[in-house]
């Protein structure tokens, strides 16, 4: 499989990471964060194996899966940058929820099928009081060298928390940020111009 295919993959899960949470009695174990990876990259997979000749479906899977374990405005507001500081809260709600519908979209329309990759933990390590980082790597069988993914959560006393994932440590939440940012300083940091222009994606995606 093309390198190409592997990062669209990765980057479907990077929809999904960005900051899911899942409730626990105490504070999460350094096993629980290994489980926790595990089954939001399964959860993924499900998706793209049940979906591979329904755009559609993807969609609203992988809608559906930031809707249960996304913390979609937390992740839009870093987006957003300055220009979530200038915005209204009804303006930032229109925005939060086209960001989620964009993203969905995006991923659904990126990739079509699953070539059989798993994802294998390597270790996992604290980092301060509350925080994990899960190294993982992408198997694909079709590819000779492993691709790198660190995880890196934060855990409190009832949840566990994706806040960034690392491709070939290449930070997501830093590239979605700098994707939109050159126009944001063109609008004078406007949210509501960030949400024109994410609709206007949307648009095309569905033509």
């Amino acid at each position: 499989m093309r390198l190409n295919s592997i990062k669209s993959f990765l980057l479907v899960i990077s929809c999904v990471f960005f900051t899911a949470t899942h409730v626990f009695a105490e504070k999460a174990t350094p096993e629980q964060a290994s489980a926790f990876v595990k089954m939001m990259s399964q959860e993924v997979i499900v998706v793209l194996k049940n979906n591979q000749n329904d755009p559609k479906g993807r969609q609203q899977g992988f809608k559906d899966i930031f809707t249960k374990a996304a913390d979609v405005s937390k992740i839009a507001k870093f987006v957003a940058g300055r220009a979530w500081l200038n915005a209204d809260e009804p303006t930032r709600a229109e925005y939060v929820e086209t960001y989620r519908d964009y993203m969905a979209s995006l991923y659904a329309a990126r990739i079509t099928n699953y070539n059989n990759q798993t994802v294998k933990i390597n270790r996992v390590s604290e980092i301060g009081d509350n925080g994990y980082l899960v190294n993982t790597f992408l198997v694909s069988p079709n590819e000779p060298k492993d691709m790198s993914i660190i995880w890196q959560l934060s855990a409190d006393d009832s949840k566990l928390l994706i806040s960034d994932l690392r491709i070939e440590n290449i930070s997501m939440t830093l590239t979605q940020r700098a994707e939109f940012a050159a126009y944001m300083q063109q609008k004078n940091h406007n949210l509501s111009e960030l949400t024109k222009l994410l609709q206007s994606k949307l648009a095309n995606l569905g033509s």
